[in-house]
């Protein structure tokens, strides 16, 4: 079970950075949208809302309430629809480096692939889709369809028995240390964290900075 894109920007932030420039013609410093981000997303991510869609239209709304309270809402409204459609599309994204190498691999080794997302159904698969990926993977699950995420073990637990596998099996391999290596760590899932920053430099667990590098790690060996 891994991650295996990354936005095309240096991080998701200069994505919404260009969007309001073109949209509104103003600048933003990247670190005032990372914190009005991520203190709107504390405020607003753990709800319950009917789709992910919903959820993003909300946050987005709110960012952009805060930073220009000068705009009228029905403006404001209709720059959250745009952003939200913009960021939920495989557009602002690329496949990993090495993914596709590394896919080809884990299948040649007779391994199963299973793509396990904080991510909506219907932008999961069209995300597959785009990147012409679903013949390399065997199963992808999406938070939204589950009805859980990412870090919830539930989350994992329900991929595990869909899929009548026992955690022992498995290895996740993500970039997120806390969603994709401690928590299913937790339940008795290998964690490789996919480190291509090398961040994270007191973690001492499973590390690559490329993904074809885990068939170096002793999981993989056996």
């Amino acid at each position: 079970m891994f991650t295996i894109w990354e936005p095309i920007h240096k991080d998701r932030y200069y994505l919404y950075r260009n969007f309001i420039q073109e949209a509104l013609g103003r600048r933003v410093s990247i670190s005032l949208l990372r914190e009005v981000y991520q203190r709107k997303r504390n405020e607003f991510y753990p709800n319950d809302y009917p789709s992910y869609t919903k959820r993003w239209m909300t946050i987005n709304y709110h960012v952009l309430e805060s930073l220009f309270p000068d705009l009228k809402e029905e403006k404001i409204l209709e720059m959250a629809r745009d952003l939200t459609s913009l960021i939920l599309s495989p557009k602002p994204f690329r496949v990993k480096r090495d993914t596709r190498i590394f896919l080809k691999q884990a299948k040649e080794r007779g391994l199963k692939v299973i793509i396990a997302s904080n991510n909506s159904g219907g932008r999961l698969r069209a995300l597959l889709e785009n990147f012409s990926l679903n013949k390399l993977i065997d199963s992808a699950y999406a938070s939204s369809d589950i009805g859980l995420e990412k870090p919830d073990v539930d989350f994992f637990k329900h991929i595990l028995k869909k899929e009548s596998l026992k955690p022992e099996d498995c290895v996740m391999i993500g970039d997120n240390l806390d969603h994709d290596v401690k928590a299913p760590k937790s339940m008795g899932i290998t964690g490789v964290l996919y480190n291509p920053n090398r961040e994270h430099k007191d973690y001492a667990g499973y590390t690559v900075s490329k993904l074809t590098d885990v068939w170096q790690l002793d999981p993989f060996k056996s």
